[in-house]
């Protein structure tokens, strides 16, 4: 047996049954992008400030550490030799018989990351979220 055709109110009223449920799901999210904004500008943003704050203050001081490594690295890639004569026990120093080169100076392992360091500063990136 075929179903009887709908009428054109019952149509009306699936249609503003269906308007009804889109208003309350848009309700929905704009309280939902509400309570989100309140709990960015009450509680994350302070925090973000207080690193950006907490994250200058170390980064102005480890300038001067900064300035002394790059002296030192800069010094010691510039010299040909140890800054001090090796003992004959040191084990930084070992002269090369297969070669003929001589000592062989040690190389500052953290050299590189300090470059990279220095290019960056650690707080620039958050500014733009105050």
């Amino acid at each position: 047996m075929p179903l009887p055709a709908p009428t054109d109110q019952d149509i009306y009223d699936q249609i503003e049954l269906l308007e009804q449920n889109i208003t309350l799901t848009l309700q929905t999210i704009d309280q939902n992008f509400a309570s989100c904004h309140s709990v960015v500008a009450t509680k994350l943003l302070p925090q973000v400030d207080r690193f950006a704050e907490t994250s200058a203050q170390i980064w102005d001081g480890c300038q001067a550490w900064l300035q002394f490594f790059h002296g030192l690295q800069s010094n010691f890639n510039s010299s040909s030799s140890l800054p001090f004569p090796p003992s004959p026990t040191d084990s930084r120093t070992s002269h090369s018989t297969l070669d003929g080169l001589g000592p062989v100076r040690p190389t500052l392992p953290f050299a590189p990351e300090i470059s990279a360091i220095s290019e960056d500063h650690p707080g620039s990136h958050l500014s733009g979220l105050r």
